[in-house]
Formats: C-alpha cells, structure tokens, sequence
C-alpha cells in the first residue's frame, strides 16, 4: 500500500497478491482518492458555481484554478472592497491582476494558519 500526497489530493495506490488453488498467481492493481480539494467561493454575497479546484479537462480559457501541494477546503466570501473578474455568464472567476493578488494573499493567510496550528 502505498500513499501519494499530489496536488490538491492524497491518493492511494495499492497491490494485491492472489493465489488460485491451481497455484497461479495474480496480482492486481488499485488506485483511489482518499482527500481532494474543494471550494465554494462567492463574491459579495453571491455564490459563483465554479470550483478554485477544477479537474484538468474542465478548465476554460482563462479560468482561474489553485494548485495546492495537499488537500484543503475552502469555503470563501470576498467581500469589502475586494473584486475579483468574472465571466460574462458571471459562472467563473478569470484570471487577472485582481485574481492574482487575491490567490497570494490567500496563500499567505494558509501558511500563516498553518504555521500557527504546528507552533
């Protein structure tokens, strides 16, 4: 058995030996996700129903997406002064200037909480 920490999951992967009672023996493969990352984010109030951590083939020309080294969940209002750029439709956040300096005061904020949870 074997545990894989990715980007924005924790998978595992495992082998497993069968003997038949001919004396053959089979070996079979496993792989799941045990944790993945997810999100609900909205902007003033209003709930935008795209994910921070879309699947690869999902993502749309320039759609915003967090590439994080373990899971997390985040459940985030953006309010205040705050904007972020969304799409017409107002279904996804994309990628600009307002996204970027957002995603790093984000990550600031997680490494801060995680370095005052392991201190």
């Amino acid at each position: 058995r074997e545990l894989k920490i990715d980007v924005n999951s924790i998978k595992e992967s495992s082998k497993s030996i069968t003997v038949s009672d001919d004396g053959d023996i089979r070996t079979d493969n496993s792989h799941s996700t045990l944790a993945s990352s997810k999100s609900k984010i909205s902007l003033h109030g209003i709930e935008i129903p795209s994910s921070l951590f879309p699947e690869s083939w999902r993502i749309k020309n320039n759609q915003v997406k967090i590439n994080c080294p373990f899971p997390l969940i985040l459940i985030i209002d953006v309010c205040g002064e705050r904007d972020l750029d969304l799409n017409s439709p107002r279904t996804e956040i994309i990628i600009s200037e307002k996204w970027t300096d957002f995603e790093e005061n984000l990550a600031s904020i997680i490494c801060e909480k995680i370095k005052e949870s392991v201190t």
